[in-house]
């Protein structure tokens, strides 16, 4: 026992470090092999379980093309309200700035009468 102690290489040296990450890289490798392994063991689903057949795909891709297509005239028809909401205040806008001149035209037409009426007396 005593002799194969002395054949160990010095701990301290720096092959003896080699040795130790080469052995921990062998460990890792059959860790990964295993684990592979056991990976094949294991119960696979089967393709139709788990991928969507190509006729499945295309009614799948034009269901949504239909929706994309009805959402954005939807979409349009939104867009279009709103301008003619935009137009219809921007209207009653103007009219109520005009109403608003009449009136005010009115009530200086009534101040200057008024005031004419003032001046006479």
């Amino acid at each position: 026992m005593t002799n194969l102690v002395s054949q160990l290489p010095d701990p301290n040296a720096f092959y003896s470090l080699g040795w130790l990450l080469v052995a921990l890289a062998s460990l890792a490798v059959g860790a990964k092999n295993i684990f592979s392994l056991l990976d094949r063991w294991k119960e696979k689903p089967s393709p139709p379980d788990t991928y969507v057949a190509k006729t499945e795909c295309k009614v799948l891709h034009f269901a949504a093309e239909q929706r994309i297509n009805r959402l954005d005239c939807e979409v349009s028809a939104i867009r279009n309200e709103l301008q003619e909401m935009e137009h219809r205040i921007d209207d009653k806008d103007e009219q109520r700035t005009i109403a608003l001149h009449n009136r005010l035209n009115s009530l200086e037409a009534l101040l200057n009468r008024m005031d004419g009426k003032l001046e006479e007396r």
